[in-house]
């Protein structure tokens, strides 16, 4: 027999719910704070920059009255001592409440060490967060007992990330001085040279290109990866995902939320990927000694890089979130989460538009990126425009919904593959430098001196944005066979440049 929700709810660890439960507060802190600012007006302005009229509870003592008082005297920009602040808690109708001018005075002749009143100043924080996260709490308890919970996806989301909020929140942070900031960026210098990234600033992403635009990816920044159905937008971002993986100068972890493929799947073309071995000769089976050996050490390997995988179709913004701040939790050295793709992520509740629906979505997703702390790699869909123009290469207006992506983005790359096209329309002769290369390779299965497959489709990246450095093009090399994508080794490269260039005729 199932229980009532009434009987369910008294075997919840809710304790906080007793109402003889002690509200956070700090007194003795509180007090050191204002017997301090009696006596100091440096202490005076430390304590106005960090502290908030919130900051003190409303009980025993009236500290908080007597906190409001000093921020009066400083708004009419009058002295504070113990004559003006008895004076101003009298007209405020406030001294008889706060103790009278014994208390004023105990405070003013108290012994407070100005050495710890940073001390001071944190413990009145963190019990005034307290406050918070209990009132925020015991709304959601309320909300329970009212029966006023339509959507438990929209509660958890919600509660959430309003606890998120209260425990990210901040303290306003004194200002730096480029001594110390000095000190900081010579720091991190020596951890670069150090960590042998050279000029890297963010995780390594494998590619050089990429490297030399973005200088790696970067903590907080929101990077989206928009091309076509069918460019490889997949196979890039398990490419990026593994080389962050598998990086050897840092123990990096991925997270990747796939709402699109299984996670089976994904471990098919991750194996074909570090195996360099067609993926359908894995799913058929049919491989040949060799291919099973190097199969099996791809395997193996895979195994110890840590990439975490959730396959969630349609995944809610808020269930990704909780789980993204989970994975961190329990992976400190989360660097990178992959989310493939932004049309498929959901909402609560009815939008007025899809495009207002996106907004929310990046808009949230650039703030995951920031409140952990890592990068968020985003995979999206350009509009059906770009096949309808005679130039093929994508621009920022392609991005569906464009307006939210590309204001919330910090890196905005473009997919492209112009045999994509090419392949499937009748050919010009002009347009066809690329496809007479395919077709003299394409009949061969691997080159025997790389092992890699012939036939390659050559991606180019456009940097369409970047707001923390440089827009321009990546050209990489992609092998469809094994979903493998790598720098071109420099024959391949000159070759892909003449190609580009239009110098060499087709065969």
């Amino acid at each position: 027999m199932a229980r009532s929700k009434s009987t369910m709810f008294n075997h919840l660890p809710f304790r906080f719910i007793d109402s003889t439960l002690k509200v956070p507060s700090a007194p003795e802190a509180e007090r050191g704070v204002l017997g301090l600012m009696l006596d100091s007006e440096t202490a005076q302005d430390a304590a106005f920059q960090k502290l908030t009229l919130d900051s003190f509870p409303n009980i025993g003592n009236d500290h908080r009255s007597i906190f409001k008082a000093m921020l009066n005297l400083r708004d009419q920009k009058t002295t504070i001592d113990l004559v003006t602040l008895t004076t101003e808690l009298t007209r405020m109708g406030a001294l008889d409440r706060v103790g009278g001018f014994e208390y004023l005075n105990e405070l003013a002749n108290l012994s407070f060490l100005y050495s710890s009143l940073d001390d001071y100043i944190k413990q009145i924080n963190d019990q005034s967060l307290l406050r918070v996260l209990y009132s925020v709490i015991d709304e959601a308890v309320n909300r329970y007992r009212r029966y006023d919970i339509d959507d438990i996806n929209d509660f958890v989301g919600q509660l959430s990330n309003r606890i998120n909020e209260v425990a990210q929140e901040r303290r306003i942070a004194d200002f730096k001085s480029l001594q110390d900031i000095g000190k900081e960026f010579i720091s991190k210098m020596e951890a670069m040279k150090e960590s042998g990234t050279g000029t890297l600033t963010g995780v390594n992403t494998g590619y050089a290109g990429l490297n030399n635009l973005t200088h790696g990816f970067q903590k907080g920044d929101l990077v989206i990866v928009a091309a076509r159905p069918s460019m490889g937008k997949t196979a890039l971002a398990l490419n990026l995902a593994l080389n962050v993986a598998q990086d050897p100068h840092h123990q990096h972890v991925v997270g990747f939320f796939s709402c699109e493929m299984n996670s089976h799947l994904l471990m098919l073309r991750l194996v074909a990927m570090a195996a360099n071995v067609r993926s359908d000769k894995i799913q058929r089976n049919t491989l040949d000694k060799n291919e099973r050996i190097k199969v099996s050490e791809a395997i193996n390997t895979l195994r110890t890089r840590r990439i975490y995988i959730d396959d969630t179709s349609n995944i809610n913004i808020n269930d990704l979130i909780i789980k993204a701040r989970k994975l961190k939790n329990e992976q400190p050295d989360l660097s990178v989460i992959f989310i493939d793709y932004l049309g498929l992520i959901t909402t609560t509740g009815k939008q007025e538009s899809r495009q207002l629906e996106i907004q929310k979505i990046t808009q949230q997703l650039k703030e995951l990126a920031r409140s952990l702390e890592v990068t968020v790699v985003c995979l999206a869909q350009l509009n059906r425009g770009v096949e309808d123009r005679d130039n093929k290469v994508p621009i920022l207006s392609d991005l569906r919904e464009s307006g939210s992506i590309e204001q919330d983005a910090d890196v905005v790359m473009l997919l492209n593959r112009e045999d994509f096209y090419l392949m499937n329309k009748t050919l010009k002769k002009e347009k066809a430098r690329y496809f007479a290369y395919y077709e003299e390779t394409k009949e061969q299965e691997t080159n025997d001196k790389t092992g890699k497959f012939l036939s390659p489709s050559i991606i180019d990246i456009y940097i369409a944005k970047n707001r923390n450095g440089q827009t321009g093009i990546e050209t990489l090399v992609f092998f469809k066979s094994s979903f493998l994508i790598s720098n071109p080794d420099k024959t391949l490269q000159i070759r892909i440049r003449e190609m580009q260039r239009g110098t060499e005729s087709p065969q």
